[in-house]
């Protein structure tokens, strides 16, 4: 019994890349809250804001290092995949000339 196993090398690089797309634009999102305090019309209200601002950037920043690490392992997927399937074409052709 032959076991047939399918991998979308193109939908696992397209992944790869929107993970690292995504990682960008968390690392770049702006903590600048300035131009809002007069509009919050509280101190206490922008404390709050600040603080949960502050919260977010810790956050933000686990999930980039986690989207980092998944967009690696997926781009390492896709390599060792077409990897294999470059290795496996060339045996077949090499087998195919004897």
């Amino acid at each position: 019994m032959s076991i047939e196993l399918y991998a979308d090398l193109d939908a696992l690089q397209q992944l790869a890349n929107r993970l690292a797309q995504i990682k960008d634009a968390l690392d770049h999102v702006s903590d600048d809250l300035e131009s809002y305090e007069p509009a919050l019309g509280s101190a206490h209200v922008a404390d709050r804001l600040h603080a949960f601002v502050s919260g977010w950037h810790d956050g933000r920043k686990k999930i980039s290092d986690n989207i980092s690490k998944l967009q690696q392992k997926v781009a390492g997927v896709a390599q060792t995949y077409q990897q294999q399937e470059d290795e496996l074409a060339k045996q077949s052709t090499s087998s195919g000339q004897h």
